[in-house]
């Protein structure tokens, strides 16, 4: 057995070790920046999300309120009508009575 060509093959089996080591941490490295960068990007998403979920409780409290004024306006609008209703039968009422009742001179 050769002692230089074995000595020569385990320091290129080292080197060779030695590169590919290299080119896994090169890869670790970026598979971790892009671990790092999907992770913000989650979060953003998931901080839009509740943003968004917040957002609409709000459009829909909000819708819910408005409802509401529109209930009670009708319904003011309606009280509102019925008073109209009652004062004009009652003036036509008197018109009608005027208009009927003989007239006597003086």
């Amino acid at each position: 057995m050769d002692v230089e060509r074995t000595m020569q093959f385990i320091l290129e089996q080292q080197a060779a070790t030695a590169a590919k080591s290299g080119e896994h941490e090169e890869r670790m490295a970026t598979l971790e920046r892009k671990m790092a960068d999907l992770t913000t990007l989650v979060h953003l998403v998931v901080e839009s999300h509740v943003q968004s979920r917040q957002e609409l409780r709000e459009f829909r409290e909000g819708v819910e309120e408005f409802k509401t004024w529109v209930k009670e306006s009708i319904a003011n609008l309606q009280d509102g009508q019925a008073v109209t209703t009652e004062k004009l039968n009652a003036l036509i009422q008197i018109v009608d009575e005027m208009i009927r009742k003989p007239r006597t001179e003086s």
